[in-house]
């Protein structure tokens, strides 16, 4: 990644579901990620986990993780 060999190009997160925990939200899904790896597209089909946390009124987010998904 940090090379750039490998660029992120979109992120299409599905079934996400939301935990409330007051001042912080953790969402749990799916996602598709497309990305460019050596001059080819490739997309990827992954699991997601993030958490948000609300800081002067804005939404910041602490934590983003994804697990790719066998085929």
């Amino acid at each position: 990644m940090e090379s750039g060999s490998t660029v992120y190009t979109a992120v299409e997160p599905s079934d996400v579901k939301a935990q409330d925990l007051g001042d912080a939200v953790v969402l749990t899904g799916s996602c598709r990620i497309s990305v460019m790896s050596q001059g080819r597209p490739e997309q990827l089909q992954c699991s997601l986990h993030r958490r948000l946390r609300q800081q002067g009124g804005q939404w910041q987010m602490v934590t983003w993780q994804s697990t790719r998904l066998p085929e």
